[in-house]
């Protein structure tokens, strides 16, 4: 998500004086949220793996947000393609990012029981 937004942006970085509203501040956010819950998540599993589970609700609220979106997005008349992938292909890849977020906050909430 980092890279993907980023690499979206790179025109928006690039005028940062003109263009920073733009700026997907929330996915960096999210994305650093998630990468430093996995590093601290690495040395003490048992009191940090309440902040990956955060981290991952975060980025499956962004994801989610985003999914209904992009369907928004399809269901209106097709503009003109500008990055070389369809519509309907973008909704696919952030349903599926948006079902590994899920199946990761499931899957660190039940390790979390355990």
């Amino acid at each position: 998500m980092l890279c993907a937004e980023t690499c979206l942006h790179a025109g928006s970085i690039l005028n940062v004086s003109t263009e920073w509203p733009n700026l997907p501040i929330h996915d960096w956010v999210a994305g650093g949220f998630l990468i430093a819950a996995g590093v601290a998540s690495k040395r003490d599993w048992s009191t940090r793996a309440v902040y990956q589970a955060a981290a991952w609700a975060f980025m499956l609220s962004l994801l989610v947000g985003a999914l209904f979106a992009w369907i928004a997005e399809w269901a209106t008349p097709p503009d003109a393609i500008e990055w070389g992938i369809s519509e309907m292909g973008f909704v696919v890849i952030v349903a599926v990012l948006a079902v590994v977020a899920f199946g990761s906050l499931i899957s660190t909430v039940r390790e979390r029981q355990l």
